[in-house]
């Protein structure tokens, strides 16, 4: 799926997905590139992504999600 409708179903603007995969939160066991180059999205992000949203919403923040540290 792209990352137009990613962000839909996740409720998430597109600049922070990207952000999310600039700083390792979204791996490429989760993105892939089609023949244009453009991202294609695996059907797993979206739960990827709500839990990331739900750590985030107690108190973890975006670099420890990424790094392992509480």
């Amino acid at each position: 799926m792209k990352i137009s409708e990613v962000a839909k179903r996740v409720d998430l603007p597109i600049s922070t997905i990207r952000y999310y995969e600039q700083i390792g939160i979204i791996t490429d066991e989760h993105v892939l590139r089609d023949q244009n180059n453009y991202r294609v999205y695996t059907s797993d992000i979206i739960h990827h992504l709500n839990v990331v949203k739900h750590c985030l919403a107690v108190g973890f923040t975006g670099t420890s999600l990424f790094s392992g540290n509480a």
